[in-house]
């Protein structure tokens, strides 16, 4: 391997460039060969029998390959395979190798290479790889091809090395040379345009520059050779045929005198088309061809390129390098998150601790300063008003980044889960028999202090807090930002600090910024209700989640740290407003009431009624009565509006959105924050796996594949069963009613149904679900 200092792209400082050995790219070029030859050999027969088919007996590409297999069996379709085999395998190797030669030759003394010394470079690989290789072992195929049947005994020739014998003793040596002018010169300009092109579509579509780290993916590499090699083949197809009459002609068959004769007879005797006779194959063959060899080339020149980089101390994030220290310090960054809370900090958390990532310079910025997290001891008495559920999934993200054993003294769990509705009889119940712990009730302050704590101790996160940005530059949303990026997004601080970003990441709420700067759209609508809030006291200490379905809108009961619980109530503006007036002990008698009062309470389900006349009920499909509520502690009660908002984006140009910037929901089931730390999980992997593999992380083809198509597909789906789960429980009577209370009812008689729902309420949709 080489390793030399130029300049990537204009506008670039220098850049440690890394390139492999010709004897890597050689051997990355042989294994692309056997890969292509043993899946495209039939074509390549269909290719040979079309350009030698004198009278018109094929009608094409599909009608010879259906032909061949009816008439001489499916076999004959990989006749010449073993000298294919090792022709493409030699061929590759000699191509790749040679063409890595010529190219390190041709660089200029700062390591430059110019379009012309490309183009040459590619004339020199297929010169040699047509004298040495291609031109001789073309000659055996070809007459093995031209053959037809499979019963050796009626074949002149039989296998390869049986073919070059016969034609050496019968024809003489240089005969296995035939049509090497016409090989020659469709080999040269094959390669010229291949290599040139090549390049060319990987700079163009992909910003992909040789050596400077960044590995495409095997659909990018296939595309970009794909295209290169479709050029060559139209320019050069009345060589390839000339080349294929020449190879064939045996003695008692037509004779050409030389490369221009064959030329001038066909065009006279044939008409100037049959130049182009096998074109079809050649462009079903070649390009398929290409797509094939380079997807496999470039993973395994990437896989060592990496390698040198690795031990060179040099980064292949987008192609340049990571952002030392010093780099961050003048004011660039990799990731920059706006917003500090609960998304933001646990995105800059996952960067930090994964060992792909960590290195990223990141940067998070909110308006507030960062939060202290207290010692178990000097909590207040009475949780705060806004508290988040997190199920098992965001437990175990909290977990892998360090954060859940500063924060799990300070979370209640819950083992038992309780719905039921004030128009029926129905109700559904799970409990500790199911699951030891279905999920937990924690602070939203709490768990953004031990979040933040964690970053107080990572080398890679500058958590600029407090600090306000002024104005944001992001870059057009243009075909060409689609498929490179674009430019760095600018961002101007208060006080005048400017700082750049490859990758900024709005994760500052409902009312985004960053959603608005990359002129994002969402849909949703008002659902005409508040959330009451409060901090209430019970008559025995609660462990169970709690939720009745009233006319007015859903009141839940959850259990918070010290035995105490928090309550979320759902309710019309107006209603809201009277209970934040109502005095403490009217508003904990207001709460009872709506939990135990009529109608049809406590539920009574048909289904359940019948089943407890047959045989014992489980316990879990036992109704359990909450507790009383006996008094409101804490904070004052306090309310905030009810709406549903989805961006219809997740990701633009350098820009992607996590939670509530993305999406917010009706709170009746608690998954608010665990939509948000699934976005977090997802666009942390998407990160991870654009730096492992070369890609530019503010790219929008990698984030709409990798971030935003799988999470938006699962937040859609959350998001309309919410939705859908609002309005079934809006009316109070009617069919509606009725057959929402058999559903409950019936879900709590089935165990198989009850552990599919609680599976998805505590994990989410599995990877195939989504």
């Amino acid at each position: 391997m080489s390793v030399t200092t130029t300049t990537s792209k204009p506008g670039d400082q220098n850049v440690k460039i890394v390139t492999v050995s010709p004897t890597v790219k050689a051997v990355a070029g042989s294994l692309g060969g056997v890969v292509e030859a043993c899946m495209l050999q039939p074509i390549d027969v269909a290719k040979t029998r079309l350009q030698l088919d004198h009278s018109g007996q094929y009608k094409g590409m599909v009608h010879c390959i259906r032909t061949i297999a009816a008439q001489e069996g499916v076999p004959s379709l990989w006749k010449g395979l073993t000298p294919f085999l090792g022709q493409l395998t030699l061929k590759y190797a000699l191509r790749m190798g040679s063409n890595a030669f010529f190219l390190e030759l041709m660089r200029d003394q700062d390591g430059k290479l110019t379009q012309g010394a490309r183009l040459m470079a590619g004339l020199g690989a297929g010169v040699s790889e047509a004298l040495l290789i291609v031109t001789p072992f073309e000659v055996v195929k070809t007459r093995l091809q031209q053959q037809k049947g499979t019963d050796k005994a009626l074949l002149k020739y039989r296998g390869p090395i049986h073919t070059a014998m016969t034609i050496a003793r019968e024809e003489g040596v240089m005969k296995l040379w035939s049509g090497a002018t016409a090989t020659t010169i469709r080999q040269g300009s094959n390669q010229m345009s291949l290599f040139w092109g090549k390049a060319l579509c990987d700079g163009i579509f992909f910003d992909k520059h040789e050596g400077d780290g960044k590995v495409l993916s095997p659909a990018q590499s296939a595309a970009s050779g794909f295209v290169a090699a479709c050029i060559g083949p139209t320019l050069n197809n009345p060589f390839d045929v000339v080349k294929t009459r020449m190879q064939a002609a045996s003695k008692g068959g037509p004779q050409y005198s030389g490369f221009f004769d064959c030329l001038v007879t066909i065009a006279k005797t044939e008409g100037i088309a049959a130049l182009w006779k096998g074109l079809i194959p050649r462009l079903a063959r070649t390009p398929p061809g290409q797509a094939i060899v380079w997807s496999v080339s470039d993973q395994i020149t990437g896989y060592f390129e990496r390698q040198r980089r690795a031990a060179e101390g040099v980064s292949a994030m987008w192609g340049l390098r990571s952002l030392s220290t010093a780099a961050a310090a003048q004011g660039v960054v990799d990731v920059a998150i706006v917003g500090g809370g609960m998304t933001g900090a646990a995105l800059a958390a996952c960067l930090a601790a994964n060992p792909l990532t960590k290195h990223l310079s990141v940067a998070l910025l909110d308006k507030q300063p960062p939060v202290r997290m207290p010692a178990i001891t000097d909590l207040p008495p009475h949780a705060d008003l806004r508290v988040s559920t997190l199920t098992p999934a965001s437990v175990a993200l909290l977990r892998s980044v360090g954060a859940w054993r500063t924060l799990a003294p300070a979370a209640a769990p819950f083992c038992d889960m309780q719905v039921w509705d004030s128009g029926g009889e129905g109700f559904v119940r799970y409990d500790a028999a199911s699951v030891d712990v279905m999920g937990y009730v924690v602070e939203n302050r709490l768990t953004v202090a031990a979040l933040h704590q964690r970053l107080s101790s990572s080398s890679s996160v500058q958590m600029m807090m407090p600090a306000s940005i002024a104005s944001a530059h992001l870059p057009p949303y243009t075909p060409v930002a689609q498929l490179d990026g674009g430019p760095l997004v600018q961002l101007q601080l208060e006080g005048g600090v400017s700082l750049q970003a490859r990758l900024l990441v709005g994760a500052d709420g409902r009312s985004s910024r960053v959603r608005q700067w990359a002129q994002i759209r969402t849909v949703g609508r008002d659902y005409g209700q508040r959330g009451v809030v409060a901090t209430l006291a019970t008559s025995w200490p609660n462990q169970t989640a709690f939720q009745r379905f009233l006319p007015t809108g859903p009141v839940a009961l959850l259990p918070v740290r010290g035995g105490f619980s928090s309550l979320v109530w759902s309710c019309p503006p107006e209603m809201a407003a009277r209970l934040e007036a109502l005095p403490r002990h009217e508003l904990a008698a207001a709460v009872t009431e709506a939990l135990t009062g009529p109608p049809h309470y406590p539920p009574k389900p048909p289904l359940g009624s019948l089943l407890s006349g047959i045989l014992a009920p489980a316990r879990g499909t036992r109704f359990v009565e909450p507790p009383q509520v006996v008094d409101v502690v804490g904070d004052d009660p306090k309310s905030f509006p009810l709406t549903l908002a989805h961006a219809g984006r997740y990701v633009r140009p350098r820009v992607a959105l996590i939670g509530d910037a993305a999406h917010g929901i009706h709170p009746l089931a608690g998954q608010g924050v665990n939509l948000g730390f699934g976005d977090v999980r997802a666009l942390a992997a998407a990160i991870a796996n654009a730096v492992e593999t070369g890609q530019d992380i503010g790219s929008p083809a990698m984030l709409e594949r990798e971030y935003e198509a799988p999470q938006k597909r699962v937040n859609s789906a959350m998001i309309a069963a919410m939705d859908g789960l609002k309005d079934i429980f809006q009316p109070q009577s009617g069919p509606v009613a009725g057959l929402r209370s058999l559903g409950l009812d019936l879900i709590n008689s089935s165990p198989v149904a009850k552990r599919a729902i609680l599976r998805i309420a505590m994990h989410g949709l599995a990877p195939d679900e989504r």
